[in-house]
């Protein structure tokens, strides 16, 4: 059974072992997710978690371009010149254009 903000309520006969497992886990996910807010700048939640770390590596060859990535227009000439120097990294990220545009960016106060 899921507590709040993500922590498992345990039956009193659960091992230790077990509630630390979990611990870690939960502890890990949520320094994971803190890392990418601040390298990526998009807002993640930890219900996120499992489908950015699925491409997190693919947004990373991506991440100092990464507006203009979601900001691509093929009809702008220094677009396709961009797109022609970073080719490679687009092209991993592409077939997840739709959800990298869909995340929620982080509002900086500057």
């Amino acid at each position: 059974m899921v507590g709040v903000k993500n922590r498992m309520k345990f039956e009193k006969d659960t091992p230790i072992e077990e509630r630390d497992l979990h611990r870690k886990e939960r502890d890990l996910r949520n320094h994971k997710i803190k890392y990418w807010r601040k390298i990526y700048g998009f807002d993640l939640k930890f219900e996120d978690y499992d489908e950015f770390n699925a491409i997190s590596k693919k947004v990373n060859k991506i991440k100092n371009c990464i507006d203009d990535f979601i900001n691509f227009d093929s009809n702008n000439r220094d677009d396709l010149i961009f797109y022609g120097q970073n080719k490679f990294a687009f092209d991993l990220c592409l077939p997840h254009y739709d959800y990298i545009c869909n995340l929620p960016k982080i509002e900086t106060c500057n």
